[in-house]
């Protein structure tokens, strides 16, 4: 796969000239020099804020000076007396300075560019608040994609800003490059834009009273930017960045990635439809339906597997709580033919008391007491031992029916698994067998395919594939890596201890809400051991 090099080695001295003047000349403090004053007061105070300098301090940043176009200018004919081995190097240790400053000392002299690549390409997806996981050239294609709409934005706002006489200057331009451009150009350019009078003057005039960029846009894909003042543009667009709290830098990256990109000259991506799990538009709707089935299927799995351990738990629960009821209801009926037989005996010498008058009436009162007392803790026994032996049977019930529930849930669950089992068997030895002939490279563990087709739809291990084959096509694969794991691997044998391995790890976005990630080594062969849901 390209990196930002395969395109930057294409480009003419006098480019990789501008690209270094470019990270040399467009700065803050250059920014400052050139803005009008109606806009110098928030670019002045941006900047020093950075460089720590107050209105009153002496060393204020002077913004009355030369432009930063002509400093740039000036800058690239100071390189024309470089060699181009002379100006690739120099240019490659800019880059490894810039990724330095953004990602503390990342790089040096003798990383790859493979790394060099990634990590500008994540700096600058950063300008764009892009997701850092896409795979990288697709990143770089997002990167140039964004880059290229605020290009043409800038270029419309400063069109529209032209005084008269620029106007002219500007659509004899178009016009001398209209003339040049291919008639199949001209017929498609005619095809997306209503144009009264095809020429430079009736071309300016359309894509001055546009609101948006469409017209714009239809007549760059027809002549091409060399109309217009490219290198003012390009200064413009990284200081539009930076008043939006960019660094220069990342700013200068993401206009580098643009150049690499269309300076490739070929498609930056991958084609998609050379991967193993393709599928062509008229399959999708099919494809979708059989995804569907199987998600439903895994899912349905899922939640039986729930529902048993949920009930599980419930039957633990339920016949704990009735063996200590149990114990609690044989003590309760011990008290309780306690309490009933004091109550008999008492009872039985009722007529002893209600009819010998000779007994004290001390005693008769003791004993009428005793009675009242007796009988009180024979109800209250009686009432307890009555409650918790309905709490007891109803118990039985509840554990009865969770036993009936098991026993239904456990039997749909050996259905559904079996049919799961035998899909996911089937899809990942279908992965196994595709991924093993198209990354032919690298060594998969077994069970990072039943891992796959469980947790990723198709058109996410498409994202996966998109990433494993950029990964394959690099020289480095470390360069991927974005930290590393430990995990613990357990020996054949029970009794040896587990041997720590270190795994690296990257992170592939699959979707806007969902990454995968891949955990591998790569001493001698990369060895997959792990593709995963997962985030950094």
């Amino acid at each position: 796969m390209p990196n930002i090099f395969s395109g930057l080695k294409k480009l003419s001295d006098n480019d990789i000239s501008l690209q270094i003047a470019l990270f040399q000349s467009v700065t803050i403090g250059n920014a400052v020099k050139e803005t009008s004053f109606k806009a110098v007061g928030k670019l002045v105070d941006f900047a020093n804020m950075f460089t720590g300098k107050t209105d009153g301090s002496p060393n204020k940043i002077n913004y009355q000076a030369k432009g930063v176009e002509d400093i740039v200018l000036n800058q690239i004919k100071t390189l024309n007396i470089s060699s181009r081995m002379e100006l690739d190097e120099m240019f490659k240790n800019i880059l490894i300075e810039k990724c330095n400053d953004l990602n503390q000392n990342s790089v040096n002299e003798s990383s790859s560019e493979d790394l060099i690549s990634i990590l500008v390409i994540r700096e600058a997806a950063k300008v764009y608040s892009l997701n850092p996981y896409m795979s990288p050239a697709t990143l770089a294609q997002s990167i140039s994609d964004k880059y290229y709409e605020q290009f043409l934005n800038r270029l419309h706002k400063d069109l529209l800003k032209e005084s008269p006489e620029q106007a002219k200057i500007t659509d004899n331009n178009i016009q001398r490059y209209l003339n040049k451009a291919p008639i199949e150009l001209i017929r498609n350019m005619s095809k997306k834009i209503i144009l009264k009078e095809l020429s430079g003057r009736g071309i300016g005039r359309l894509i001055r009273t546009e609101t948006g960029i469409k017209n714009i846009t239809a007549v760059v894909e027809c002549i091409g930017l060399d109309a217009f003042d490219i290198l003012k543009i390009v200064i413009s667009s990284v200081y539009d960045t930076v008043l939006g709290i960019n660094r220069v830098s990342r700013a200068i990256l993401a206009q580098l990635v643009w150049v690499s990109v269309n300076g490739y000259g070929k498609k930056f991506t991958l084609n998609r439809d050379a991967l193993p799990n393709y599928i062509p538009a008229n399959m999708i709707a099919e494809r979708n339906d059989e995804e569907t089935e199987f998600f439903m299927l895994i899912l349905n799995r899922k939640e039986l597997d729930n529902k048993i351990n949920k009930t599980n738990l419930e039957i633990e629960k339920l016949a704990s709580q009735l063996v200590k009821l149990e114990e609690k209801h044989l003590e309760e009926y011990k008290v309780f033919n306690e309490s009933k037989e004091k109550f008999e005996q008492l009872e039985s010498k009722k007529n002893e008391y209600d009819n010998n008058i000779d007994k004290p009436k001390e005693e008769i009162k003791k004993y009428y007491g005793d009675v009242i007392s007796a009988k009180r803790e024979y109800d209250y026994a009686e009432s307890y031992l009555k409650k918790h032996t309905m709490q007891i049977s109803d118990l039985k019930n509840k554990l009865s029916q969770a036993k009936f529930e098991i026993e239904q849930y456990n039997s749909e669950y050996s259905i559904a698994n079996e049919k799961a089992n035998m899909l996911i068997i089937q899809n990942s030895i279908k992965l196994e067998l595709l991924w093993n002939a198209y990354f032919y490279k690298f060594r998969f563990d077994t069970q990072v395919f039943e891992q796959v087709v469980i947790d990723f739809t198709k058109a996410e291990i498409l994202k996966i594939e998109e990433y494993l084959k950029e990964m394959h096509d690099s020289d480095d694969l470390d360069a991927f890596s974005i930290k590393t794991i430990v995990s613990e691997v357990v020996g054949e044998s029970t009794e040896e201890a587990p041997i720590e391995e270190v795994l690296k790890c990257t992170i592939c976005m699959v979707s806007d809400l969902k990454n995968a990630q891949i955990r591998y080594t790569s001493e001698g062969d990369l060895v997959v051991k792990w593709v995963g849901v997962g985030v950094e």
